[in-house]
């Protein structure tokens, strides 16, 4: 039974002229219409629509028509919401790409099946609707009687405004509900004929989703035979982007205006309190963004994390108290400071660490005002709670920011460098010294005190004028041409010139003229720095005249004593001689009396000629015609010997005597008579001065960079802190007493330390009083040349 019932439910579906299709909905894993599959279709529908039963059924409309997804009207979710809710859609005009036209009936007979009833539209329908269809504008017939509403849209209005054809149909009140409130008094006003229905007119439309479309609209009207209007027939056209284009361009316009006058603000002569108020108001005032008429701008100040509130517009004064100073990383301030970002906030959130009672619910744009890598304050600006976050108002806002960092740090600057320009002409003013500025002109831009008192004028009457306004012509000649050498040569120069005060005083200058450049480093001019050197001139006379007295008087000391000396080496070298031929006994035997006085005598000689030498070897150095003999010897040889001679010594006071030499010391270039006097020298300093079972030490070693170090350890007396330097000049004993107990004339060391500086070496002394000494010299090993001499420099 079952069976013919199917069998005539088929024949009869094949007979009807109607195209039947019976479907199933298709949902995806959310419950939402993503397909749906053919069950069953008639003849006609293969007829229509030229697909085959045997190719579609049991298969997705998806897979037969895959330009369904991407179609203008969304036809999976039309008749999924028919066979979801049961509803029944007749007669409605439904456009279909399959290079027919339809008008089609849906319905659902049960949940989630729904069947669809294809009428082919006539040939004058078909071209109608398409003509109209495929425009891009919008066209559309409205009924103004018998029955208000839509009796015809095309498929751009349900693309445009967002609503759907049938649902323009169902809807008498559509036309209102999709003009904007503002612009229903301008349609209103074109039906009444207010405004010629010939003429366009631009109507915002509420879409679906809520936004407004900007729509040009051009009405033709249609009339009964009576005359009264009955229908409007109408073509729209989508000016949306082209009206926000516009939009975009004029408040881009403001907002760069708003911008432009926060920079022209720099240049205006107001506390930088005064100066933060008006930007802070420039950018409320911006028409096109949502904000509240309330901000401030903080400032970092003496405690460089933290914020003082500087500016503010609309603050309640519990929260002005509250916010005078905000720590970095307190707050949305302190943390837009500490992060070195714009924090956002379209509520007041756990974030906002300041409450005070009655605060109205808001939120906040904070961006932070940076310079130079540094956060320097902070720009707050209030929006109202629930406010979406706008890309295009950060964008401003960084820019404003940038502008206001800009001006602070230009207005600091500027602070800063009257203050310093302060301090500087302060000092200026307090030098005695003559100080000017002239530009390349040679016209007066500056001066202080002290210039004013040598021209006789004062500062106004200096400023603005050249030398030719201020002194007779032979000395503004004279300044003019020193002034060009300046600015020709581009260097510091410097000249003596004697001035005459206006009371008659005269006085010699040490006068310093330089270029100065800008910070851009373009000339500016001449800074001419003039000090009073009368007195310094006049010392100097007199130290020169003492330098060359006290010259003379030095060679007459060296010729004095080069004369002394060979006159006292005659009679001396004759008392040595007859000393040892008696001690040889050749005339005749001696007795032990005999022979201890006239070796006193030899001794005694011998001494006082060394002595002699020595203070000849200091004459000719100091003279500077002393030379070093200069050959290659070994070191080690010269030291062996210098132990061999004073090891005796040394034993008669059981002075405990070492000498710890490198093998690595390399054979010397230098004077080796005057090395070997230099040790001998501290080597007799050290055995005089160390008192019974002492101990010396000489040690020798080669440093680094070709250098040869000596030194002479000793447990001695030691020397003074405050008498070291005296060691080394000639004819001075550190102390009398000394002097009485050791002998010695003080002449060995000075000696010692002259011959060291003619090798290019370095002489120096460590010493603690009654724990000995320590003396060191250092031996370049380098070539040396038979004509190399001291010189008293």
């Amino acid at each position: 039974m079952m069976v013919m019932r199917g069998y005539f439910q088929k024949s009869f579906l094949d007979k009807i002229s109607e195209g039947y299709a019976y479907n199933r909905i298709i949902l995806d894993e959310n419950g939402v219409p993503c397909d749906y599959e053919f069950l069953e279709v008639n003849a006609a529908f293969e007829k229509q629509t030229g697909l085959k039963c045997s190719d579609i059924i049991g298969k997705k409309a998806t897979e037969v028509l895959p330009w369904i997804q991407d179609y203008s009207f969304d036809w999976i979710k039309f008749c999924g919401d028919i066979a979801l809710n049961g509803r029944d859609e007749k007669n409605k005009t439904i456009f279909h790409p399959l290079s027919r036209w339809y008008k089609v009936h849906v319905y659902s007979p049960e949940k989630y099946l729904f069947v669809t009833l294809y009428t082919d539209l006539s040939k004058d329908e078909e071209i109608f609707h398409r003509l109209n269809d495929n425009s891009q504008d919008i066209i559309f017939r409205y009924e103004l009687s018998p029955v208000r509403g839509f009796t015809y849209v095309n498929n751009a209005a349900a693309s445009i405004i967002g609503y759907t054809p049938e649902e323009y149909y169902d809807d008498p009140d559509m036309c209102l509900k999709i003009i904007h409130p503002d612009d229903r008094k301008l349609l209103g006003d074109c039906v009444q004929g207010k405004i010629p229905l010939h003429k366009p007119i631009v109507l915002r439309y509420i879409h679906k989703n809520g936004q407004t479309v900007w729509i040009e609209q051009r009405n033709l009207p249609t009339y009964d035979t009576n005359g009264n209007l009955i229908a409007l027939e109408g073509i729209g056209r989508d000016i949306t982007e082209r009206k926000q284009a516009e939009d975009n361009i004029y408040n881009g316009y403001v907002r760069e205006s708003a911008i432009n006058e926060i920079l022209r603000l720099s240049f205006k002569d107001l506390p930088i309190e005064r100066l933060l108020e008006k930007a802070l108001n420039l950018i409320l005032d911006i028409p096109d963004f949502e904000l509240e008429n309330a901000g401030a701008v903080f400032l970092v100040e003496d405690d460089a994390d933290c914020l003082v509130l500087k500016a503010s517009h609309g603050l309640a004064d519990p929260l002005l108290r509250k916010c005078a100073r905000v720590p970095f990383g307190k707050c949305l301030c302190g943390r837009a400071a500490s992060t070195e970002k714009m924090i956002f906030a379209d509520r007041v959130d756990e974030c906002h660490d300041i409450h005070y009672e009655g605060m109205k619910p808001h939120g906040h744009y904070c961006t932070p005002l940076r310079f130079k890598n540094q956060t320097i304050g902070v720009l707050n600006l209030y929006v109202q709670e629930g406010h979406t976050y706008s890309a295009k108002l950060e964008q401003f806002l960084v820019s404003s920011a940038n502008a206001l960092s800009g001006i602070i740090a230009r207005k600091k600057a500027e602070e800063d460098i009257n203050h310093y320009a302060g301090m500087i002409t302060s000092l200026l003013d307090s030098i005695p010294d003559i100080i000017f500025f002239k530009d390349v002109k040679g016209v007066y831009m500056g001066c202080n005190p002290a210039f004013t008192e040598f021209v006789g004028r004062p500062r106004e009457e200096i400023i603005g004028k050249t030398d030719y306004d201020l002194f007779d012509k032979a000395f503004a000649d004279f300044f003019r041409k020193h002034d060009e050498r300046t600015l020709e040569l581009l260097q510091p120069r410097h000249n003596e010139e004697w001035i005459t005060y206006p009371d008659g005083r005269k006085i010699l200058l040490d006068m310093l003229k330089t270029p100065y450049r800008g910070p851009d480093g373009l000339l500016i001019g001449i800074l001419g720095i003039g000090r009073d050197i009368t007195e310094r001139n006049r010392a100097e006379q007199a130290l020169l005249k003492g330098k060359l007295i006290a010259e003379e008087n030095d060679r007459m000391k060296s010729e004095f004593i080069t004369n002394m000396s060979h006159e006292l080496r005659t009679p001396l070298n004759s008392v040595i001689g007859f000393s040892d031929v008696l001690l040889k006994e050749i005339k005749g035997e001696l007795n032990d009396s005999q022979k201890k006085y006239i070796s006193n005598i030899s001794k005694s000689g011998r001494h006082l000629l060394e002595l002699i030498n020595d203070i000849l070897d200091l004459s000719k150095i100091e003279e500077g015609k002393m030379e070093l003999q200069c050959e290659d010897f070994d070191l080690n040889s010269i030291l062996s010997e210098v132990e061999s001679i004073f090891s005796p010594q040394a034993a008669k006071k059981d002075i405990n005597l070492q000498f710890v030499l490198s093998e690595k010391i390399p054979r010397i270039k230098g004077d080796k008579i005057k090395i070997k006097q230099v040790i001998f020298n501290l080597l007799t300093n050290a055995i005089k001065f160390t008192p019974k079972n002492g101990a010396i030490s000489v040690i020798a070693k080669e440093n680094d960079d070709n250098i040869i170090e000596v030194s002479v350890s000793d447990t001695g007396i030691g020397i003074p802190e405050a008498k070291l330097e005296d060691v080394f000049d000639p004819f001075i004993q550190v102390d009398a007493s000394t002097s009485r107990n050791y002998g010695g004339t003080g002449v060995g060391l000075s000696l010692a330390k002259k011959f060291v500086q003619m090798h290019d070496g370095k002489f120096c002394v460590e010493s603690e009083v009654y724990k000995g000494s320590t003396f060191t010299f250092t031996i370049v090993n380098q070539e040396y040349t038979s004509q190399s001499s001291y010189s008293k420099q």
